[in-house]
């Protein structure tokens, strides 16, 4: 008995499309480990910039986070759009 309302429950949520918020949410989680792990890379293989790396490192996420939202919130949105 739980099975079909498990496979109706899918069956409702696959009707109304993935969630735009929750995409850009994703999206910016995924901008800001980007530029996370670059930065790792940078400071490990030791090519160090001589500006100061906080307004380097912040001025990355300032730019990345916003734009992997935008990117996965578009995506999601265009997603439930073909949906319909």
């Amino acid at each position: 008995m739980q099975v079909g309302s498990v496979v109706q429950s899918v069956k409702v949520a696959r009707r109304a499309g993935s969630n735009a918020s929750g995409g850009a949410f994703c999206g910016g989680v995924l901008g800001a480990m980007a530029v996370m792990v670059h930065e790792a890379y940078t400071v490990f293989s030791g090519h160090c910039l001589p500006i100061d790396p906080f307004t380097h490192v912040m001025a990355e996420l300032a730019v990345c986070t916003p734009a992997g939202a935008a990117v996965l919130g578009i995506a999601a949105s265009m997603h439930n759009r073909f949906l319909q």
